[in-house]
């Protein structure tokens, strides 16, 4: 059997082992990773990939993505609701709104 003290040294040998990280290095990486998340709870990587704009994307280039996007996608339009409030989503966390 192992003891808690020796599976948490041996987690970290096998994360070091595979990544070259650490249990500490890889909460890190979570943290920062997941620091990004808007309070819409998408993280501005995501939105930009959704929407089809660099991170440095005005204001105008995100609004004429999220119009382009909805047009094609809009539930009215027969668009499915869920990609819908993805764009939507993509664009509050975009533009802070």
């Amino acid at each position: 059997m192992y003891s808690s003290a020796n599976l948490h040294e041996l987690f970290n040998s096998l994360l070091r082992e595979k990544w070259g990280a650490t249990n500490q290095s890889n909460n890190e990486h979570y943290r920062q990773k997941h620091e990004d998340l808007s309070r819409y709870g998408m993280p501005k990587e995501e939105a930009c990939e959704i929407l089809g704009v660099t991170r440095h994307a005005s204001k105008e280039e995100i609004n004429q993505a999220f119009k382009k996007l909805m047009l094609i996608n809009h539930p009215d339009k027969g668009g499915s609701k869920y990609i819908a409030d993805k764009i939507i989503k993509a664009r509050q966390t975009l533009l802070g709104a």
